[in-house]
Formats: structure tokens, C-alpha cells, sequence
């Protein structure tokens, strides 16, 4: 039974890195915006040299300046965490703002259909209710917000 084995264990460390990131958000936080500012850079970089090496085909130039816009926004992000974290929570409340009106219409559209648009209805609510506890927390709410929600992720996970 080793598979099981392994998939407790796996288990505890997901509670294990959710409790820590819950307990200490803003390093989880800091650790995230780092790890997008890497994603972004690398991601960046791999795009450039696609675009240079396909530079005889259509859209070369459009593919060069995506990767010169990934890779700057890598080296913000990276070189001033602290406004990369509130421009990702702005991101996040927009996010949360969307997603709330959607499913609200969605569970409005759904009402005729089945029993359970009132659970999609709920959701929409409480989405919305996030969006509206980040802005309202604005901008110290960025210091913590990626980092209890992860953590909640991965203890739930």
C-alpha cells in the first residue's frame, strides 16, 4: 500500500504549508509575488527566443514585444515586491468583482432550471463579499490577502 502512504503524506504537508501560509500571510504573500515575478521573467525570456527564432514567420514582431513585456513586468515585479503585491491584489479584487456578477446572473438564469441556483447565488455573494473586504483594506490588505488565501487553498487541497 505504498500509494497510500504516500498520499497521506502528501496530505499532511499540504495542511502542514496551509497552516504555516495562514499563520505567516505576509511572507507567503511576498513569496508569491516573487515566485509570478520569476514565472513572468522566465516565461519572458522563453518567449523571446521563440520570437527570434521564428523571426521569418508571420507575427514575429507581435511575439517579440510580448516577451520584452513579459520580461519587464518580471523585473517589476521582482524589484519592488511590495507594489508587485498591490497591483496582483487589485488584479485579485477585480477578479472577485467579476466573478461575483457572473455567477449571480448565472444562478438568476438558472432559477427556472433547478433547485441549486440558490448555492450559485450564494457563491456570487460571497465572492463579491471578498472583493468588497480587499478594497475595503486597501492597500494593507495586499500584505496578506495571497498568502491566507493560499493557505486556505492548500490546507483545504
Amino acid at each position: 500500500m505504498p500509494t497510500k502512504s504516500l498520499s497521506n503524506t502528501a496530505g499532511i504537508i499540504f495542511i502542514l504549508l496551509g497552516l504555516l501560509s495562514v499563520a505567516y500571510p505576509f511572507y507567503s504573500s511576498l513569496g508569491i509575488e516573487v515566485f509570478m515575478g520569476a514565472l513572468f521573467l522566465v516565461g519572458g525570456i522563453f518567449q523571446l527566443f521563440s520570437a527570434i527564432e521564428g523571426k521569418e514567420k508571420s507575427g514575429y514582431i507581435w511575439n517579440f514585444c510580448i516577451g520584452v513585456l513579459y520580461i519587464l513586468a518580471g523585473v517589476y515585479l521582482l524589484s519592488h515586491p511590495l507594489l508587485g503585491l498591490a497591483i496582483l491584489t487589485t488584479i485579485l479584487i477585480a477578479l472577485f468583482f467579476t466573478q461575483g456578477v457572473l455567477m449571480l446572473i448565472f444562478s438568476v438564469q438558472q432559477k427556472g432550471h433547478t433547485d441549486r441556483w440558490v448555492w450559485a447565488f450564494i457563491n456570487g455573494l460571497i465572492t463579491i463579499g471578498l472583493g468588497v473586504i480587499l478594497m475595503a483594506g486597501f492597500p494593507i490588505s495586499s500584505l496578506w490577502a495571497f498568502g491566507l488565501l493560499t493557505g486556505i487553498n492548500l490546507f483545504m487541497f
